[in-house]
């Protein structure tokens, strides 16, 4: 033990000075600039804004582009000219603000710079004039920001380097030195230990760039997630499967930068995000089916994967010779989606060769209830530790942003999504999986909990009623053995006025955004009310900027109405992925910032056209005819499938992971007939408590 112990810290040694070498290497950096900020904030909306959303971040990103095209910026930049620096309007630093962004050769010249925009902002009565076809925006004068390097230093740079370098080979020759009760030490250590030294100068290059550019949460978030999954390979005894989905759902976001395809993406390239392109986990699923080795899939499912490889591909080929305007880059971008189902639905056939359909289900479903608890937890504990404010970071990552929570890597709308997913998965596969019914109840509070401190307008009203079905179902079931059928059916119905009475009635005191959710009659009696009266439904204070939660409807109208219409245009193989980015300011000119259109199934018809919704769909509808006994399985991809209609699940890579699992196992199992009036006994029998979910005949290790 000892001697395989130093092994490792030798290895780990080699590493650091590999990486060190590296980091020396792209520390040879440019000429050192110093950046200041004047900051703003976008205190009262203009009406083009506020008509397409509320979001202040994308406020701020719609006023930085107007003001980056009026007169005063002209005057601003001239100005930086003169003294051999660059100076533009850009969003942030902080969410919600925007700021004139200076970047000069001193740090005087840096400060002047700033402060020459902030008192033209003060002697205007923060006014500034604005193009002649853009109503202007009031802007609160905020602060200069004391000049900064632009570039940390060089002994930074390569002691951070360094560190990674030592991780990243360390932990590679550990997987070898030390295997779990899975998996056997290799006769042959030494590839390990070429590929952890491999690794660990990319990672050292990677890590180097960042330190150089003052993000250091970023490698700090990377040997946190080479730790992670280190955790989760010896804790789940060498599970593949639960390491990728793991790796996917809860590993620490920042990390997703760590690697040099940061740098791939012009500006012009607005709200398309280089960490989208190649995620972190996605380097653990490549490993994951390299260790695997899976062969041949079955039919159905190369089919599908076939189907996926098309529409991967013929998209890029539409945005590179007939796109809106899109760069290849975004093209690739949108690509992954459908890359990433083929490496999950391969990877999940694998496993299921080696540990047979039923463990393969229990493991993988466990995993994901599991990561929803634990994120719904964090999204509590966020919401705790912000006492109320409506910005809150942690080692300057936000976690609590407008008042709700901003977990790394998950966008609001989709965490609440994917807390309805797991309350599904509880539910409708609680026996197959083996969780106990106190579990099981425990849980699903959790995950409610969670739901009320994420989103609140449409997207949440369709959560909570999906989420909610399951649970009223589930207490028929356990009340059916004991009282009759109509007893048994009345209590459920009662349950569910209870339980939608509840829901508008605690969840309000627990969030206040929920206000907008609550009846005036019950708000009246609510401690949060204002005499009675009926509560604020606008979706924020024009004075405080605090976000209410107002309904959203006028926006989603506004963004499904710019999606038909660029489809229309393109309606069988769309613009290209990320089509709509650069597409939907023609359709609306108020849709310039960089948002989506809140509904997967537009979003992929204007991207891929309908010919790319019939390859996502069309063999999975087509599975499930013939395999109608899972329907339990069906019912739970069914609650996903409907949760897209409100929000584009599938393009977060976190969700969809769980999303290709379950849609593999579908895939995977064996064809039975079933008729319609077996449907309906065998789910009055299940509703009956006189029957577990079907398993299918796929319980064999060998290939189906």
């Amino acid at each position: 033990m000892m001697a395989r112990a130093v092994r490792v810290a030798l290895w780990a040694l080699i590493g650091a000075v590999i990486a060190g070498a590296a980091g020396y290497f792209v520390a040879g950096q440019p000429e050192q600039r110093y950046e200041a900020n004047a900051t703003f904030y976008a205190k009262k909306r203009s009406p083009d804004v506020e008509f397409v959303s509320h979001n202040r971040s994308i406020v701020a990103e719609q006023t930085a582009r107007q003001l980056n095209d009026a007169p005063a910026a002209d005057g601003l930049r001239s100005d930086a000219r003169q003294r051999d620096a660059k100076a533009h309007w850009r969003a942030g630093p902080g969410y919600g603000e925007l700021s004139w962004h200076v970047e000069a050769k001193t740090p005087q010249d840096a400060q002047a710079l700033a402060e020459e925009a902030f008192d033209l902002a003060s002697r205007n009565a923060g006014t500034f004039v604005f193009p002649p076809d853009v109503r202007p925006g009031v802007l609160t004068v905020r602060d200069v920001s004391a000049p900064e390097a632009m570039f940390a230093s060089s002994s930074r740079t390569v002691a951070g380097a360094a560190l990674t370098g030592a991780v990243v080979a360390g932990a590679v020759v550990a997987l070898a030195m030390f295997p779990t009760n899975a998996t056997s030490r290799p006769t042959r250590v030494w590839p390990w230990e070429i590929a952890g030294l491999g690794l660990a100068a990319i990672s050292g290059v990677g890590a180097a760039l960042q330190i150089q550019d003052t993000e250091y949460v970023v490698p700090l978030a990377f040997v946190g997630f080479i730790a992670f999954v280190l955790a989760s390979w010896w804790l789940s005894k060498g599970n593949v499967l639960v390491v990728v989905m793991l790796a996917y759902l809860l590993a620490p976001a920042p990390a997703d930068n760590i690697l040099p395809q940061v740098t791939i993406f012009p500006d012009s390239d607005y709200a398309v995000r280089s960490r989208d392109l190649l995620l972190l986990a996605d380097l653990i699923l490549i490993a994951a089916l390299i260790y695997l080795r899976p062969g041949r899939p079955s039919r159905l499912l190369g089919y599908w994967m076939a189907a996926l490889g098309l529409l991967a591909c013929y998209p890029i080929v539409v945005g590179a010779f007939f796109g809106a305007g899109q760069s290849l880059e975004a093209s690739f971008q949108g690509a992954t989606m459908p890359l990433r189902a083929i490496g999950i639905l391969w990877l999940t056939s694998a496993v299921v060769r080696r540990n047979g359909w039923d463990t393969t289900l229990r493991d993988g479903t466990r995993a994901a209830v599991a990561a929803g608890a634990v994120l719904a937890g964090g999204t509590v504990l966020a919401a705790i530790a912000a006492r109320g404010a409506l910005q809150f970071s942690v080692a300057s990552y936000p976690l609590i942003v407008d008042g709700r929570p901003a977990l790394p890597g998950w966008g609001n709308n989709i965490l609440a999504n994917y807390f309805c997913l797991a309350i599904a998965l509880l539910i409708f596969a609680r026996r197959l999986i083996d969780i106990s019914i106190r579990w099981t109840v425990a849980l699903v509070v959790i995950l409610l909990i969670g739901i009320s401190f994420t989103e609140v307008r449409i997207a949440m009203i369709v959560a909570l009623l999906i989420a909610e079905i399951p649970i009223v179902l589930l207490l028929i079931r356990r009340l059916w053995p004991t009282q009759r059928a109509v007893k048994a059916v009345g209590a459920g119905a009662l349950a569910a006025m209870v339980l939608g009475l509840v829901t508008v009635t605690a969840l309000p005191v627990i969030n206040p955004r929920f206000q907008t959710l609550t009846p005036g009659f019950i708000s009246a009696q609510l401690p949060e009310s204002r005499g009675g009266e009926e509560p604020e439904r606008a979706s924020s204070d024009p004075e405080t900027g605090k976000d209410l939660g107002g309904e959203s409807a006028g926006t989603r109208r506004t963004l499904a109405f710019a999606a038909l219409e660029i489809s229309q245009d393109n309606p069988i193989l769309g613009t290209g992925w990320n089509g709509w980015g650069w597409d939907k300011s023609d359709a609306n000119k108020e849709l310039v910032v960089g948002i989506d259109p809140h509904n997967g199934f537009l979003w992929l018809q204007v991207d891929a056209g309908a010919l790319g919704l019939i390859l996502l769909y069309a063999i999975p509808l087509l599975a499930m005819r013939h395999r109608g006994y899972l329907w339990w399985l069906w019912a739970i991809l069914a609650t996903a499938t409907a949760l897209e209609a409100v929000n584009p699940n599938l393009r977060n890579a976190r969700f969809a992971v769980v999303v290709w699992f379950l849609a593999a196992l579908a895939l995977l199992a064996s064809e039975k007939p079933y008729p319609l009036r077996a449907r309906i006994s065998d789910s009055l029998a299940w509703l009956r408590g006189e029957s577990s979910p079907t398993k299918p005949e796929v319980h064999s290790k060998e290939p189906v």
